[in-house]
């Protein structure tokens, strides 16, 4: 039905000028209708919020997180989920930004994640996480679901403030060189001499050496590494593993494998300690990547800082500790951490994510 103009515009209209407001105002209300008649309805409740997931996965035989036409990838696993548990309609489903679905880390071919956060447009619905897991393969979970704060904008899930990848390989590559042999069992010192190796990565350096394609001068060399650092060993299939974790705020591809390689062959005396220092200078070194297999994305970190120039004030293990403080002191939201799922993940990284990468990277020498 067509709104008429007030008393006073319609002498002013005339009559051919009223028909012809009546005729364009008309168009436009079907052409609203139209428009609503093709939103694409869903089965379940529409009421949709803004939710972050945790999500893990073993990226083996995946070409990436992100969609890529023609390539298996994770994104389309999560769609096609949504799709399939009636949390989205296949319109929607056929463009990820319809869902405002982010990821808070790209990860590349075959690599897996233990905690991988993901934030989009999803129904309140119970049982969310149990219908999602039924429609995804074994070795893509769902692990934790929280209600996001209306005020943040899904968008900063794509740029976190930090990330924790690990890499995993097998103690024999620590042995002395020449004596390597798979019984191998490093010592409780040997442990600690590969810490202190990692550790002399942490802080702000130049690190040209370990970036491809990198020279000194590029500003983009420079980079902070906020932890470097080495788990205690654990056993598997006979065989003794232990696993490195590095936090910073961005990585470039091979980064982790150049850094963690350089730090085993100063372990093992193929490399002396003091070129450590030297190739966070102007010397350029031929550094060789450890293998590919056991790299994997271990989490993002978030502060959810009020403004892009304000620094946060929290200490760095309290990962979301600006975001439970600003949002979630009332009760009103659930703490944006995953405490309560810590088994969960725990279990599924040790089913999933562990074996995968211990068997393509057991052949290391």
């Amino acid at each position: 039905m067509v709104n008429k103009p007030s008393l006073q515009i319609l002498p002013l209209l005339g009559r051919h000028l009223w028909r012809r407001y009546c005729a364009l105002d008309a168009k436009k209300s079907m052409h609203v209708a139209e428009s609503v008649s093709r939103q694409p309805t869903l089965t379940l409740n529409n009421r949709k919020k803004k939710v972050a997931l945790l999500v893990g996965y073993n990226g083996q035989g995946y070409n990436s997180f992100q969609i890529k036409p023609g390539n298996r990838s994770i994104e389309d696993q999560l769609l096609m989920a949504l799709q399939k548990g009636g949390f989205a309609s296949e319109e929607e489903c056929q463009n990820s930004e319809s869902v405002f679905l982010h990821c808070g880390a790209k990860t590349g071919k075959d690599i897996s994640a233990v905690k991988q956060t993901v934030s989009l447009l999803l129904s309140t619905d119970n049982n969310v996480e149990e219908r999602l897991n039924s429609h995804l393969p074994p070795e893509i979970r769902v692990l934790g679901i929280r209600p996001l704060a209306a005020e943040i904008d899904s968008a900063l899930i794509r740029d976190p403030d930090f990330c924790t990848y690990g890499y995993i390989l097998p103690t024999f590559a620590l042995s002395p060189f020449g004596l390597e042999s798979k019984s191998f069992r490093a010592s409780p010192q040997l442990i600690d001499r590969f810490r202190e190796i990692l550790g002399l990565f942490e802080g702000t350096k130049n690190l040209h050496n370990f970036l491809l394609r990198s020279k000194f001068e590029n500003p983009d060399s420079e980079r902070s590494i906020k932890k470097f650092e080495c788990l205690e060993p654990f056993e598997l299939g006979n065989q003794q593993y232990v696993e490195c974790q590095v936090t910073s705020k961005i990585f470039k591809k091979d980064q982790i494998r150049l850094m963690v390689a350089f730090a085993f062959a100063i372990v093992k005396g193929i490399v002396k300690q003091n070129l450590v220092e030297k190739a966070f200078t102007q010397t350029k070194l031929d550094v060789l990547k450890a293998p590919e297999g056991g790299l994997f994305l271990q989490e993002v970190i978030f502060f959810f800082k009020e403004s892009s120039t304000k620094q946060h004030s929290c200490s760095f293990q309290l990962h979301y500790h600006s975001y439970n403080e600003k949002f979630c002191k009332d009760g009103a939201l659930e703490k944006l951490c995953w405490e309560q799922e810590e088994e969960t993940i725990q279990s599924f990284k040790n089913d999933h994510i562990i074996p995968n990468i211990v068997n393509r990277v057991k052949d290391i020498s």
